[in-house]
């Protein structure tokens, strides 16, 4: 099949590109110039297009058999707020409706476990049925929750549009923002993680690389559009991961506990350090929200309708540190 995805130079995007490669489709990526070739993986080919005006691919649509949606604005500030709206909510909108009308046969949205959340106790996983609620903790939250909901509407209409809800991915893959967690675990080997946000008690659902990729592909070999799932892996506390990580690289876990408060202190003075040296900013005090909520998920219905099989933390958590030594990301 011809398949298009965008967010292709991204990481979760190219890891994906790669295996729909391996199944031997014919894989394009949406860049948004022709500067960004060389950032798709190798055999992909190019569509240029922006998803924050995406009239211009109406036409070129309907030479797919299936999109893959994964592109989206995910960064902490950008000087534009309108950004977010213009590609996370009006921009995913009218591609799916572009698409549609041009006859693609799935298009398959990813959205994000930010949207659904987050959950009120660590031991409440979230599902495919949440509804958004705020307040919502910073724009790439606020849009991905609004943007799921008009997805919704969009089903109800009946347009062909599934939807995935990745957990916290993590993994072996290209080292952009979507892969926080290689940056976590190298801030921590530097010695930069002093303690837990908060208690350390709240609990992430962190999802290999491996198994969301194909859970996607999985999705478009079964599911029948209009469907949803979530592609998640296990539900482990911040102090779980940490303990582990440091037992894979012979260190000792954090102990200290930093009250939300001081978090968001300093990370209102390290916003604005940013700013004032002209780098892009990496964290707001409305960020710490995030980090201190649990974000729970039921990977359940994956399980029994497509046979998504995730490997456990514990074998996906060694591959990744495993990784990061073979590619001198961390040092013993």
């Amino acid at each position: 099949m011809r398949v298009l995805v965008t967010g292709a130079t991204g990481y979760l995007g190219s890891a994906l590109c790669e295996a729909l490669l391996e199944k031997g489709h014919e894989v394009y990526g949406l860049i948004r110039n022709e500067s960004r070739k060389k950032e798709l993986p190798e055999g992909v080919r190019d569509l240029i297009g922006d998803l924050a005006s995406p009239e211009p691919l109406k036409e070129k649509l309907s030479e797919f058999d299936v999109i893959f949606h994964a592109g989206a604005l995910v960064r902490v500030w950008v000087p534009d707020r309108s950004l977010y709206d213009a590609i996370n909510v009006h921009g995913t909108e009218k591609l799916i409706r572009f698409a549609a009308d041009a006859g693609v046969r799935h298009i398959i949205y990813t959205s994000s476990f930010i949207a659904l959340g987050p959950s009120q106790t660590p031991d409440d996983p979230l599902t495919e049925e949440e509804k958004p609620k705020a307040p919502y903790f910073n724009d790439y939250h606020r849009t991905k929750s609004e943007s799921l909901l008009r997805v919704r509407n969009l089903q109800k209409e009946g347009l062909p549009v599934s939807i995935t809800f990745p957990g916290v991915i993590f993994g072996p893959g290209r080292r952009t923002l979507g892969n926080y967690v290689t940056v976590l675990i190298q801030d921590f080997v530097r010695g930069k993680i002093p303690g837990y946000p908060g208690s350390g008690h709240q609990v992430w659902n962190f999802a290999y690389i491996e198994d969301v990729v194909k859970g996607h592909i999985l999705i478009m070999e079964k599911a029948q559009p209009g469907s949803s799932y979530v592609l998640g892996g296990d539900n482990i506390s911040l102090r779980h991961f940490f303990e582990t990580v440091a037992s894979l690289i012979h260190r000792k876990p954090p102990r200290l506990s930093i009250a939300p408060p001081f978090l968001k202190v300093f990370a209102t003075l390290q916003f604005w350090f940013d700013r004032l040296l002209g780098r892009e900013p990496t964290m707001s005090a409305r960020e710490v929200n995030i980090y201190i909520s649990n974000w729970p998920l039921s990977s359940e219905k994956a399980k029994r309708e497509l046979g998504y099989n995730p490997l456990s933390f514990k074998e996906s958590i060694k591959k990744t540190i495993d990784w990061m030594k073979r590619e001198e990301l961390i040092h013993e």
